[in-house]
């Protein structure tokens, strides 16, 4: 038996962490160019993103029914919830400020860190808590003076959006028999059902068509396979750490492709929130190093 220093999976969970948290970057990016609403962009990112998961669960064999049929009911639970979840963030953007979305959202790792110690015992160390500080001060910069507007409704939406997340990671980590992608599968095809109504799927051109295949093949469903698979090897709060990622380049990424200045403050606060988290990586890569084998 070893110790936390000699753990082959955490290295290759925080890996798959940060690949999804890249991809959920290029959001800001690809919603820029697709030129369709908010709800029928939604609508084809979760179908098309739970094609391609439903894919991935056929090329792995194993016989695709009987993955379905064999789905526990928290497998059932958590798709549902993730489906949920993006028409909620769908919600926080569309009746608040992006700003206050940005900021509202960004306690999520906050509340990973209080769940994953309720539920899962983990213990958070001092330098974690020094992660979490300055990655909430780095996105809180980002946006400072950017509150007004938005309403009560699309506040309490991205709220919402951080506690759910918060839900997922501990779920993934406390059941880890889950069958992950049938029940991913489930969260597009619930994320796409929510918003059908609202929706108008045949209304988009050829251009937007390659895009939204890009959103839900990349952004939505390559996202989920690495983020379920690394969040069972990583503790909850760096999970959730790692997926600031995702807040700290989103406006580098539309500033390359769109010529969308991000501002002093967003280069600045994403500066930090990556340099904290690359801090981090290394303190507690060293701290693991400097603990002996276990006999």
């Amino acid at each position: 038996m070893t110790g936390p220093a000699h753990n082959p999976g955490l290295a290759r969970g925080r890996t798959m962490i940060f690949g999804a948290a890249l991809l959920w970057s290029m959001a800001g990016i690809l919603t820029r160019l697709v030129e369709t609403d908010s709800w029928t962009l939604t609508f084809w990112r979760s179908s098309i993103g739970g094609l391609f998961l439903l894919a991935a669960v056929a090329v792995q064999g194993r016989g695709l029914l009987a993955r379905f049929r064999a789905l526990s009911p928290v497998g059932w639970f958590l798709g549902i919830w993730m489906g949920i979840e993006t028409v909620c963030f769908i919600l926080a953007f569309t009746h608040t400020t992006i700003a206050k979305a940005l900021i509202i959202i960004a306690i999520n790792p906050l509340l990973a860190a209080f769940a994953g110690w309720l539920v899962l015992r983990e213990r958070i160390a001092g330098h974690t808590v020094l992660a979490l500080v300055a990655t909430f001060g780095g996105v809180a910069y980002m946006v400072w003076g950017q509150f007004g507007g938005g309403s009560g409704f699309g506040d309490l939406m991205a709220l919402t959006v951080a506690g759910m997340f918060a839900v997922v990671i501990v779920t993934i980590r406390r059941f880890g028999d889950i069958d992950l992608l049938p029940a991913m599968v489930v969260a597009g095809a619930t994320g796409a059902l929510l918003v059908l109504p609202w929706a108008h799927p045949f209304s988009v051109s050829l251009a937007d068509a390659g895009y939204l295949a890009l959103f839900g093949c990349g952004e939505f469903g390559l996202s989920l396979v690495l983020f379920t698979a690394g969040a069972r090897l990583v503790p909850t709060v760096e999970v959730a750490l790692l997926g600031l990622v995702e807040s700290a380049l989103a406006p580098l990424w539309v500033w390359f492709a769109v010529g969308e200045e991000p501002g002093e403050r967003a280069l600045i606060g994403g500066a930090v929130v990556l340099i904290a988290l690359l801090l981090y990586t290394l303190v507690d890569w060293r701290r693991t190093r400097l603990v002996p084998p276990l006999p």
